[in-house]
């Protein structure tokens, strides 16, 4: 028969243990603000060194798996590419799937991501320096509006600051040209910005807990 130790203590949980029970049913959901670049519509564009600059709102959520969703809507400042279009006014709505590469800091991501793109382009078209004949589509002095479908591809990084993270990615949207049958590069485009973390329960946690008045804790 074995006695109790009067002197035993009960083993003390770990910081990382106690984390996991914190985060368990939660992922993080992100707001943040940011500018972007753009070669605004690329067959358009016949300028050098004339990128479209324009401020983003965007969201996302995940992180508890190696993958998350983001949503990002952009309204770009009006430009001239004279002498072809003036006044040319364009915005974009997005969504994208990103897979999650963790850095061993556990504070920097690396994320690939994929999804669409709704796409809006305004100008006026004078018709000079039209290299590309597109006044045999418009007509010279005209204001164009065209709206496209774009397959966002690209790359981005991220660093957290406790609940503060920066963030900066890198896009191309493929579309299908108007005057043509074949999918091209129609925009290329770089962001960066800041976004703040917060914690929530997942979907599968609210569900549960709605479903279940024995689980709603």
């Amino acid at each position: 028969m074995h006695s109790k130790n009067p002197h035993a203590k009960n083993p003390v949980k770990s910081a990382s243990t106690k984390k996991t029970k914190k985060e368990e049913g939660r992922t993080n959901l992100q707001f943040g603000v940011g500018v972007c670049g753009s070669v605004l519509y690329l067959s358009r564009n016949i300028n050098e060194d004339n990128d479209a600059l324009g401020y983003t709102i965007n969201a996302v959520y995940g992180g508890h798996k190696a993958y998350r969703f983001s949503a990002q809507y952009t309204k770009y400042i009006p430009i001239d590419i004279a002498p072809t279009w003036y006044d040319v006014k364009a915005n974009t709505i997005e969504a994208n799937i990103e897979a999650i590469v963790l850095f061993k800091n556990q504070k920097t991501i690396l994320y690939p991501l994929a999804g669409f793109s709704y796409n809006t382009f305004k100008g006026y078209f004078t018709g000079a320096n039209d290299f590309l004949n597109l006044k045999e589509i418009y007509g010279r002095n005209t204001t164009v509006r065209e709206n496209w479908l774009g397959l966002n591809i690209g790359t981005g990084v991220e660093h957290a600051f406790g609940p503060l993270v920066l963030f900066c990615d890198y896009k191309m949207r493929i579309g299908k040209d108007g005057r043509k049958a074949a999918f091209n590069i129609m925009d290329v485009c770089y962001s960066g910005g800041v976004r703040l973390k917060i914690w929530v329960p997942t979907f599968h946690k609210l569900y549960r807990g709605i479903n279940d008045k024995y689980h709603w804790f």
